[in-house]
């Protein structure tokens, strides 16, 4: 491919391009279809070229241009973009190719450009061109980036629609652009191209615009002024001033610790509100700290950060700022030991800490606790206070006090500020401290279900099987898991199981009874699992609400009835014996049966009773029943139903059953073999092609 300054006298006529650029040994004979696919691939890389059947140009496209032959469309989807090329159809080609020159008339010259896009962010980028050439319409601005440092958006490539551009004429497009972290303070090169068509409708293009981008500089800040003498054991202040190096502004910024946080210096507050600050602006800040009393003397570095929106209102978060501060030793009469805690966020529990007498003869001793933060409180109270009395020299207390951490509380140090009072030996009320103890809460107690299966039916009772496991952090003891649903449809025939004790990793199974009524729909429904239990301390907790899908199976009949003989001489009487069989998961007791007929039909038993059926089981009963004399042969229907008791002792009455008995007439050869033919209202139906339904009143 020819640079942009190369002309047609560069190419040799031989062999190659003769002087209107038309190059006949690119492509071998016959390989039109490599050609296409060339000029395709070469168009969606914005390259410009044209091709030509024979000596008449096809086309030529570009990135935002118009064919002058051939009807090719391409959309440019920026958002102030209407620009779109076209070609409908590629001809056979033959081995010829061309490069479309720039017209002749398209001149244009770049006046100015400007940029605010810094290292490592999102800025505008604004470039002023002037038309120097002829008229133009429909004109588009293409710029293409040539350097993976600098983009538009994610795109190396964008385009503006511009319309009408009389000579003479200025025009500024205004493209928002992004610089990678690695961009360094050299000019990145744009090229820009002009589409447009001129006073005759012949699509145009100018020769390409170079011109180059600086980057702003990233965005930096700077801090000065650091003060911060503290000691061990002490609460203070790390102050200093805050100053927006530039190049652009910042809205709405804040200082914070960083993430890489010295252990030995424990923030009382998570930020401090610089506000807003423009270029070589500067701010100065004061934040609250606690020094731990084990902390060794020395310089400390404590890391900050300032986060802030850029001009665009995007988040950003500067590079680290290092403050220096000094830490002093200074001994007192009392030293803190240890401190430890089984407090867990969201729940109550004991907070510990050991002091030792290190050079006193103290008596009446008290040692207060005051928690430096609002997420872990004594009760309703910052403060709680326990009498130690005698304490001598070289002896080691232990404070334990009941504190509170609250839902909104982290597994990381809160600050506390230790206090002993005592008389001294000359009976002089004396104070040590304040000390600086760090606390850490354990994660919340946590619970999981997993393996959940149910035998739940509409319209019958069934069980819900869930296994529970304490994930920690620590052990339970008297857990009791509760159900609840979220459907009316839904009784559970008991709300809680105990499960008493539980260590960390363990799991349990957990079955609770569910009753599912009859206007219920099968499908999936959600149940929730809570689960009730003691800490190690003894404290009581509750966990988080553990969701599960649990299925509804559809409704099936509580009974098959089965016929094993219901053949009867017309004008005689004779016995219908049935086979009934419990088709439900759970049992059923004192099952009392009743039947229905109609004329020819009577019976003079219409009732029998079953005392239980297990799942599966069956068992059989039987009726004395009748058939006129003047009845014809046929079947004639028997309506039963099932008054019954569930497992959970609830009176339930079946469906109504359609059980066909046959009337012959004594030795007719068309006597029915008896057979066991499981039926239901649907079933007679089929049978008989119009059925008697009776309901009970």
């Amino acid at each position: 491919m020819r640079s942009d300054s190369q002309t047609a006298q560069d190419f040799p006529r031989d062999g190659g391009c003769d002087g209107e650029i038309r190059c006949s040994s690119w492509l071998p004979m016959n390989h039109s279809a490599l050609a296409v696919s060339l000029v395709g691939l070469l168009v969606f890389h914005g390259i410009a070229v044209g091709f030509i059947v024979g000596d008449s140009a096809v086309g030529n496209v570009a990135n935002g241009a118009e064919t002058t032959a051939g009807e090719f469309t391409e959309t440019f989807s920026d958002s102030d973009t209407a620009a779109s090329v076209a070609a409908s159809s590629v001809f056979e080609t033959s081995e010829q190719i061309i490069a479309t020159p720039p017209s002749p008339d398209a001149e244009f010259e770049v006046v100015s450009v400007s940029s605010d896009v810094p290292a490592g962010g999102i800025g505008n980028v604004s470039v002023t061109i002037e038309n120097t050439g002829e008229d133009a319409t429909n004109a588009v601005v293409s710029l293409q980036s040539l350097s993976g440092d600098f983009s538009f958006g994610q795109s190396p490539n964008t385009s503006r629609f511009v319309g009408e551009w009389n000579v003479g004429e200025v025009r500024t497009i205004e493209v928002q652009a992004r610089m990678s972290r690695t961009a360094d303070t050299t000019e990145y090169p744009v090229r820009a191209t002009i589409t447009y068509e001129d006073s005759g409708g012949n699509s145009s293009r100018s020769s390409p615009l170079t011109f180059g981008v600086a980057p702003d500089g990233e965005q930096r800040f700077s801090l000065s002024g650091v003060d911060g003498d503290l000691q061990a054991g002490e609460s203070g202040t790390i102050s200093g001033t805050i100053t927006n190096e530039g190049p652009q502004s910042a809205t709405d910024a804040v200082l914070t610790f960083g993430s890489n946080g010295n252990h030995d210096v424990i923030p009382r507050q998570s930020q401090y509100v610089l506000g807003s600050l423009d270029s070589d602006e500067s701010e100065s800040f004061e934040l609250p700290v606690a020094v731990n009393s084990t902390a060794e003397p020395g310089q400390r570095q404590v890391p900050l950060v300032v986060e802030y929106y850029d001009q665009n209102m995007n988040p950003v978060q500067s590079q680290e700022l290092t403050a220096q501060i000094d830490i002093d030793d200074e001994r007192d009469d009392f030293e803190v030991v240890s401190s430890s805690t089984e407090l867990q966020v969201g729940s109550t529990g004991i907070v510990s800490v050991t002091l030792e007498n290190a050079d006193a003869d103290a008596s009446e001793a008290t040692v207060n606790l005051r928690s430096l933060s609002s997420g872990i409180t004594f009760g309703h109270t910052a403060n709680a206070t326990q009498f130690v009395g005698e304490w001598d020299e070289g002896e080691e207390r232990t404070i334990t006090l009941n504190a509170t951490a609250s839902n909104q509380t982290n597994a990381r140090s809160y600050p506390f500020q230790a206090t002993v009072s005592y008389d001294d030996a000359d009976g002089d009320q004396t104070r040590a401290g304040p000390f600086i103890v760090g606390v850490t809460p354990q994660p919340k107690q946590s619970f999981i279900v997993t393996n959940t299966s149910s035998t739940l039916r509409v319209g019958d009772e069934g069980t819900v099987t869930t296994v529970v496991t304490n994930q920690g952090p620590q052990n339970v003891s008297n857990a009791v898991v509760s159900l609840v649903t979220h459907s009316q449809n839904s009784n559970p025939q008991e709300t809680e199981v105990a499960i008493g004790s539980l260590s960390v990793g363990e799991s349990t199974t957990v079955s609770v009874p569910v009753e599912t009524t009859d206007s219920a729909e099968p499908g999936q429904r959600q149940f929730s699992f809570v689960v009730e239990y003691d800490d190690e301390s003894g404290n009581a907790g509750q966990s988080e609400t553990l969701d599960t899908q649990v299925a509804v199976a559809p409704q099936r009949d509580e009974f098959i009835v089965e016929r094993v003989n219901a053949t009867i001489d017309v004008g005689s009487t004779g016995t219908v014996t049935l086979n009934v069989t419990n088709n439900r998961d759970t049992v059923v007791r004192n099952i009392n049966a009743k039947t229905f007929v109609d004329d020819p039909l009577s019976t003079s038993t219409s009732d029998a009773y079953i005392a239980r059926l297990q799942p599966g089981e069956s068992a059989q009963i039987a009726f004395d029943v009748s058939v006129n004399a003047d009845a014809s042969d046929g079947q004639y229907p028997l309506s039963i139903d099932f008054e019954y008791e569930t497992a959970s002792d609830d009176s339930k009455l079946s469906q109504t059953y359609e059980i066909p008995v046959t009337a012959t007439t004594e030795g007719d050869d068309g006597i029915l073999p008896v057979l066991g033919v499981t039926v239901g209202l649907g079933a007679l139906f089929a049978l008989l092609g119009a059925g008697w339904v009776r309901m009970k009143q």
